[in-house]
């Protein structure tokens, strides 16, 4: 068996448990077709990582390769619906609630779909379908790859929001600005989070 790449970028692969040799990324993508093959081989087991140019006709493309050589008997690695589902940040925070892990009180402000939820906002805090978070809070776009991230500070102790822009890659890592303005963003969909003091430290995980 050989392995297999599913998209034309290398992001999801299928590895030779029984190849004498292993073969590297670069001679899978000379050697596969892409996801949009009509029959998938017979694997051995396949694996699918994400991709951030993944559109949502090839996510559905990629999860019907992976049940279909599941079906063939290939050893499935990981399950590419959930990967696609744990880029929403609502979803994660969520199964880490329902499975007890310990995290900052979140509340969320969903405007899919035609949605208008009842946001009420003051100086030293939010109010989100009845529910109060005081600030300080950070605010994240629910789409994980969205890193626009923003922290609102009480009028009390300056008020005012901060930036706080991760990159993924490039020369850049992060973007520090700070803007007087203190009114949270009013078109989207967010996850607004306690904000916990860390002294300074950096946890980067």
């Amino acid at each position: 068996n050989t392995t297999m790449v599913t998209s034309s970028s290398a992001a999801s692969l299928a590895m030779p448990l029984a190849a004498e040799e292993p073969v590297c990324a670069e001679q899978a993508m000379t050697q596969q077709s892409s996801a949009r093959q009509e029959e998938p081989r017979a694997w051995d087991a396949v694996l699918v990582l994400y991709s951030q140019f993944f559109h949502v006709d090839l996510q559905h493309r990629l999860v019907e390769l992976s049940e279909r050589a599941a079906g063939r008997g290939s050893l499935l690695l990981n399950d590419p619906r959930r990967l696609f589902e744990m880029q929403d940040r609502r979803w994660l925070l969520r199964k880490l609630r329902e499975r007890g892990f310990p995290q900052p009180h979140f509340l969320e402000c969903s405007r899919e779909g035609g949605l208008d939820p009842a946001l009420e906002e003051y100086s030293d805090h939010i109010i989100i379908g009845g529910e109060r978070l005081n600030k300080p809070f950070v605010e994240k776009p629910v789409d994980r790859r969205d890193r626009n991230i923003y922290v609102y500070f009480a009028k009390d102790s300056g008020g005012g929001r901060a930036l706080v822009s991760t990159r993924e890659s490039g020369d850049v890592d992060c973007i520090f600005r700070f803007e007087a303005s203190s009114r949270v963003r009013h078109e989207g969909s967010f996850v607004y989070q306690e904000y916990t003091q860390s002294d300074g430290l950096i946890v980067r995980a």
